[in-house]
């Protein structure tokens, strides 16, 4: 799992109802850090791999877009054919 997988998780499930549900270890882990800001959630992940080579190549602004968690709500599918499209709240597809 990379830096970036376990924020995300973390996040995730932060923002959900886990009353009365088993965790795996991991889970749990995730669970005991807080990544509840933009600057801590970028500092760690400045610190990874990937958070590095954005600042290599000089990506400083995509990097600030990419980390701001809830910036926009919209959730994007993918078909199988590679193409984008948006979902909408309350449908299964748009395509």
């Amino acid at each position: 799992m990379s830096l970036e997988d376990y924020v995300c998780a973390s996040i995730i499930l932060s923002r959900l109802n886990m009353e009365n549900v088993r965790l795996n270890d991991a889970a749990v882990f995730a669970l005991e850090h807080n990544y509840d800001n933009k600057e801590t959630i970028g500092d760690i992940l400045a610190k990874g791999r990937v958070g590095r080579n954005f600042m290599k190549l000089g990506l400083d602004e995509l990097f600030d877009f990419v980390i701001d968690v809830g910036l926009s709500t919209s959730v994007v599918e993918l078909y199988e054919d590679g193409s984008l499209n948006f979902m909408h709240e309350g449908s299964e597809t748009t395509k």
